[in-house]
């Protein structure tokens, strides 16, 4: 199956972006997260890199971006060769212990997996009091599914058992309402949010059931 994020549709959206609230949401969490100037920050699940390329520009960050899909790789590299890019196959994280200052998702973990295993390995990846920051798909009620998005508070309870604590929190819905026409608009049919976030959510799917939330949490395990 093709990779729906290597389609040229993304190329036609505001900024780029592949997700929702764009760079400008981006912007706003890292403001929020208090990241200095050259600290070390991974982008999971990174795309073409348009996040680690603005990052970078405007704030100095030492960026490296993880990508499973070696087109985006190649596509990023050639916009901004500067990059850094490692390819990742969603499974262990490629860091040593206490080497980064943050670690950002941007609607990647909804792909990937809200599993703890992956937020022990940020916690382990992270520096004392290093920041996690997520944007992203939840469920805005538990189904108890363990394959389905988690709720907020699902959510809040796994970042504490890896040894986080929620500092910040918003709801940004709208962004992923304004985001679903857009794709709708440039696809030429109806949001299908199986090909973005996986075939579990194929079946049943009501966009007035799930939220986007922004989190950002400090790594407190010792």
């Amino acid at each position: 199956m093709t990779n729906i994020y290597e389609s040229d549709v993304f190329s036609r959206l505001p900024d780029h972006s592949m997700h929702p609230g764009g760079l400008r949401l981006t912007d706003r969490a890292v403001r929020l997260a208090d990241i200095a100037k050259g600290m070390a920050v991974a982008d999971i699940g990174c795309g073409a890199g348009s996040t680690a390329a603005f990052l970078t520009d405007k704030y100095g960050f030492k960026m490296v971006g993880l990508e499973i899909s070696e087109p985006l790789i190649q596509i990023g590299l050639k916009n901004c060769p500067g990059l850094h890019f490692i390819r990742w196959d969603c499974k262990t994280l490629p860091f040593e212990p206490a080497s980064l200052d943050a670690v950002l998702f941007e609607c990647s973990l909804s792909v990937i997996g809200y599993s703890g295993k992956t937020l022990d390995e940020c916690a382990t990846a992270l520096k004392p009091n290093g920041t996690l920051i997520m944007s992203d798909l939840l469920a805005k009620k538990s189904t108890g599914k363990p394959s389905a998005l988690p709720a907020l508070s699902e959510l809040e309870k796994r970042l504490k058992a890896s040894g986080f604590e929620v500092v910040v929190s918003e709801d940004h819905t709208p962004a992923l309402i304004t985001y679903a026409a857009q794709l709708t608009e440039q696809f030429g049919k109806p949001f299908d949010p199986s090909l973005f976030f996986g075939t579990q959510l194929a079946n049943g799917f009501k966009l007035s059931e799930h939220c986007y939330h922004l989190l950002i949490a400090r790594n407190i395990k010792t």
